[in-house]
């Protein structure tokens, strides 16, 4: 900004689009353009200059530095003979009062308005006394040279001789007027962040993307996740596979205009483990494995079983078992299990193949587990409870003949559990109640 030299004052006038302040600096200012086409903004500041000008003088006392001559014999301020005549001279600035007769008290020189070159912060006054002059009179006496220093302030002078006080004012001067035109270019529409599935599994990929509704040739496009900047993303579409809140700052390569969108949230789920598979345990079919937050949707002979979302399902009858499992969360992340399918009598019958029994059954957790291998075959036993965990295995290897072994679950909670025997030739399935 322009600015006059000290102590010289300078005062700013500004008109930003019709808003005016003289503030020296007004600080940031926001434009705004809703059209869609470059707007110019003129932007105008009249700087104006302020010289200083001697307004008033006030002589309050004349004490000596006139007397001893024709005019004024002595100092005493008594009568014409011995009070002085005083005037003031400003020499640098050619200027000087008319004198004001026999007083030496409280005189006054109003109005003298006379300007002050920019720049000059002191100025010389003189005070002097009129005198008759040659041949039948004296010179005029110089009372005093007393140096001011400019200032919207009074100034106080004081020496042997005289004492005052001078007035300076401010008077407009140089003025100068700027023009700044400002070109606003519009706003880039606002993106909105568009996913093709909010919530996905784990293993999948979504697709993420600007709306179409706006079109951004000519842009670059800054992507967001979690306010951590994506600098390996550049294009305004992409895929990604890890879940958290997206947002896209789009940026107008001519104009430098830029816009963000809001953040969009996508939630990956984990998806159930697999496979699933359908273990027959007589009266009930259970589908393992299984943990918490999963539910199942099973078919039976093709059709889904209304109602039924557990793990387990009541034995419906001979025919085609099949669970699908699924997260409760996101039924779109889902497993399903083979087509299990089962032919027999009922749980009496289950039996048949290998003799398989638990005796006790129902028991306290410790009990016998029996069957009768007929032909050589690797043997393995497995109990496991309805949601599929295993609670007790043993590997018997290359058998055949009858088996017994000791089992003791009493660690383990009390319910219904499923004893199951499998070689490469078929498994058997019993159900065993802990109480």
């Amino acid at each position: 900004l322009l600015a006059a030299p000290q102590p010289n004052l300078t005062r700013y006038f500004w008109n930003i689009n019709g808003q005016t302040t003289e503030v020296k600096t007004p600080g940031s200012y926001t434009f705004t353009n809703h059209s869609q086409t470059p707007d110019t903004i003129p932007v105008t500041l009249t700087t104006v200059f302020y010289n200083y000008e001697v307004k008033n003088v006030h002589i309050a006392n004349v004490t000596g530095g006139y007397c001893g001559d024709v005019e004024e014999v002595q100092c005493s301020c008594v009568g014409s003979v011995t009070s002085p005549d005083p005037y003031i001279k400003l020499p640098l600035l050619g200027y000087q009062s008319s004198y004001v007769s026999n007083t030496c008290t409280n005189v006054n020189f109003n109005g003298i308005n006379q300007l002050i070159p920019l720049g000059l912060d002191t100025l010389v006054m003189q005070i002097w006394d009129a005198d008759n002059g040659p041949p039948f009179g004296s010179q005029d006496d110089l009372i005093g040279n007393y140096t001011l220093h400019v200032s919207l302030n009074q100034y106080n002078y004081a020496d042997n001789n005289a004492d005052g006080f001078v007035t300076f004012d401010t008077v407009a001067g140089t003025s100068i007027t700027e023009t700044l035109n400002v070109i606003v270019n519009p706003t880039p529409p606002m993106p909105v962040v568009v996913a093709t599935q909010d919530t996905f599994c784990n293993g999948d990929s979504v697709l993420l993307s600007l709306d179409t509704s706006a079109t951004y040739n000519g842009y670059a496009f800054n992507w967001y996740r979690d306010t951590v900047y994506l600098t390996d993303v550049t294009d305004s579409a992409f895929y990604t596979s890890v879940p958290g809140a997206y947002k896209v700052i789009v940026n107008n390569l001519s104009t430098g205009c830029m816009n963000e969108s809001g953040f969009d949230t996508i939630t990956r789920v984990q998806s159930p483990q697999s496979p699933v598979q359908v273990v027959n345990a007589g009266s009930q079919l259970y589908v393992t494995p299984f943990a918490a937050g999963l539910a199942v949707a099973w078919y039976y002979n093709g059709a889904l079983v209304p109602g039924q979302s557990g793990s387990v399902i009541s034995y419906l009858g001979d025919g085609t078992y099949q669970a699908v499992v699924y997260t409760r969360v996101f039924p779109g992340c889902s497993t399903e299990s083979a087509i299990d399918t089962v032919v027999t009598s009922g749980i009496s019958d289950l039996t048949q193949d290998y003799g398989l029994s638990v005796i006790p059954n129902p028991n306290n957790g410790k009990f016998q587990v029996l069957f009768n291998a007929t032909q050589s075959s690797n043997f393995n036993i497995y109990i496991r409870n309805l949601v599929g965990q295993t609670v007790f295995s043993k590997s018997l290897g290359d058998f055949a003949g009858k088996f017994m072994t000791n089992v003791d679950l009493g660690s383990f909670a009390k319910g219904v559990y499923v004893v199951t025997v499998e070689s490469e030739k078929g498994s058997q399935n019993v159900k065993l109640i802990v109480q």
